[in-house]
């Protein structure tokens, strides 16, 4: 086993405490720093399989205090304790692991920034995964997200969507991944979805959705302005089904909404717009309708307003 650096190993695990906090310039000095050097990443995949396995080490759970523990480890002073701990425990670890790491959005916005000047806009409650090695490359595991994709001919920037890809031709597209569909938008540019087999080209002002269920895949004109327009915290709908427009709600505020039996068909043009609160955005929608809404457990129901009759 080769020797680990310890000033790389004090990087890594500030690194890896900081990572669920970065903003966009604070990921593009990870990313920078992971390229810097071969060691970074390895030695940065070793401190993040170590806090994976700390159960089976008897060290502290993950929780809360788990985080507490890293933090007052790496940041306040106990860094050189805890490289010297993981000194002896890593070399356990040699199994290779993978370059892949998740993000999740959490409950707001995030924006995430590669190394290649992509940007990732995430709405909340999306995750994607991303590769160390790769900055060409993501997959969009559930939810919705914005590809602001820095065009390079040679080196095509490639989302995998369950089973399938849509492979960047210089290009602003929105991705969403539902269990039932897989939708690509394209605001500038072009998509080519799934090249290796049918080979779908998707231009700007088109959208393109795949039924995982029946395998069978549409395009549909989109106003190319109003691609991702969930960023700037509005949704724009032209006579469209509203089982279709509260699915865009629940993407956009990362909150189940449902509707009550037979409201999917009924069709709704209008603008949403998006205070960040979800409970208020759905009452909102709801009262634009007619209709009206209530919390059930850990989501919102939308149904009509309850008979007022003799």
């Amino acid at each position: 086993m080769p020797k680990i650096n310890a000033a790389i190993l004090r990087e890594a695990i500030a690194w890896h405490v900081r990572l669920p906090e970065l903003d966009g310039d604070g990921w593009d000095r990870f990313t920078l720093w992971l390229e810097a050097d071969p060691a970074h990443a390895d030695i940065y995949d070793r401190v993040s399989l170590y806090d994976a396995e700390r159960a089976a080490l008897r060290l502290p759970k993950a929780s809360n205090d788990n985080v507490r523990w890293w933090k007052g480890g790496a940041i306040a002073g106990g860094t050189a304790a805890i490289a010297a701990s993981l000194l002896l425990v890593m070399p356990h670890f040699s199994t290779p692991q993978s370059s892949r790491y998740d993000i999740e959005a959490g409950a707001a916005r995030r924006s995430v920034a590669l190394g290649d000047g992509t940007r990732i806009d995430l709405a909340p409650g999306a995750r994607v995964t991303l590769d160390k090695h790769n900055a060409r490359f993501a997959s969009l595991a559930s939810g919705m997200a914005v590809f602001t994709v820095k065009h390079d001919a040679t080196r095509p920037f490639e989302v995998l969507v369950g089973d399938h890809v849509a492979r960047d031709l210089g290009t602003v597209f929105e991705v969403v991944k539902t269990p039932d569909e897989i939708r690509v938008s394209v605001a500038s540019g072009e998509v080519e979805f799934d090249p290796a087999t049918s080979a779908t080209h998707i231009a700007p002002g088109e959208r393109l959705s795949f039924d995982q269920a029946s395998g069978k895949t549409i395009v549909v004109p989109v106003a190319a302005d109003s691609v991702g327009e969930w960023r700037g915290g509005r949704l724009r709908f032209a006579d469209e089904p509203l089982g279709r427009v509260v699915d865009a709600l629940s993407l956009a505020t990362g909150t189940q909404v449902t509707l009550g039996h037979g409201l999917s068909g009924r069709r709704f043009t209008g603008m949403v717009h998006l205070s960040g609160d979800a409970g208020r955005d759905v009452a909102h929608f709801a009262a634009l309708t007619g209709l009206t809404s209530k919390r059930d457990g850990d989501h919102w129901v939308i149904a009509p307003v309850a008979s007022t009759g003799d």
